[in-house]
């Protein structure tokens, strides 16, 4: 059976029990604004963190590329030299050879005339 209460007697209870339930909403309403503070500042705290390593990431591809560009130009520095050196000892090397092919024509040109002039072949001193 259920029990008849007038609503005087019932207003109080009723009262009672929404204070609790009020109470322990708000209990509830505050947990959940203080676990909201907490995400938020780990949230600004990803953000500033993800920001500082992006930073350090940046900085350290900039410092890669400057060496590696200060590298770059130091190998084609050495390419240069080396090339340089090269062509001056074939350039060199070319100088003599030209130098002996003249002496060469100047004795072939001496023994093409001796021969057509049909004398007497004297021996040439010529010097290689």
């Amino acid at each position: 059976m259920h029990e008849v209460q007038t609503l005087k007697k019932a207003a109080p209870i009723l009262k009672g029990e929404l204070e609790d339930k009020l109470l322990h909403v708000q209990s509830e309403k505050n947990d959940l604004v203080k676990k909201m503070e907490i995400l938020g500042k780990r949230k600004d705290e990803l953000i500033e963190g993800t920001e500082d390593i992006k930073s350090t990431i940046s900085y350290n591809f900039e410092e890669l590329r400057k060496r590696i560009n200060n590298k770059e130009s130091s190998l084609l520095r050495q390419a240069d030299s080396f090339i340089e050196d090269k062509l001056k000892g074939i350039d060199s090397s070319i100088r003599k050879c030209e130098e002996t092919l003249k002496q060469i024509q100047t004795v072939s040109d001496v023994l093409i005339n001796n021969i057509q002039n049909q004398e007497e072949v004297n021996p040439l001193f010529v010097e290689f």
